[in-house]
């Protein structure tokens, strides 16, 4: 698998995917809270407490798993495993739609100015730092 299929993995089945499934628990937890006292008044607290339980687990799971260190044992799908990845693999990676990077950049306060001129490694590696 080549830099840009890994990359590409990483951000949708890890990165993506986790940030889906704590949006996902998060919604579950808010909306069986809200109703809490129905849920009860219902007789139904003894099934609801148990979901709660995992949900509560599946989405400190899943932001923990963002964050995770990236391993030599086994691939890594998380924020510093991408950022490690864009680092050793910048050569081989070309910014494919680069106007759209540098409008971006520069609305979250980079100063673009000194990236206008830089190779796609380089503009990489500015980004990752």
């Amino acid at each position: 698998m080549n830099a840009k299929e890994t990359l590409k993995s990483y951000v949708v089945e890890g990165i993506v995917a986790d940030l889906f499934a704590a949006e996902q628990t998060y919604a579950l937890l808010k909306q069986i809270g809200q109703n809490a006292n129905v849920i009860n008044q219902a007789n139904f607290g003894a099934f609801f407490g148990p979901l709660q339980w995992i949900l509560s687990n599946d989405f400190f799971l899943s932001v923990a798993r963002l964050f995770e260190k990236p391993s030599k044992k086994y691939p890594t799908r998380s924020i510093p495993s991408v950022l490690q990845l864009l680092e050793s693999s910048s050569n081989e990676l070309l910014v494919g739609q680069r106007i759209i990077v540098m409008r971006r950049l520069a609305a979250a306060g980079m100063n673009i100015e000194s990236l206008a001129q830089m190779s796609d490694s380089a503009i990489t590696s500015t980004i990752v730092q």
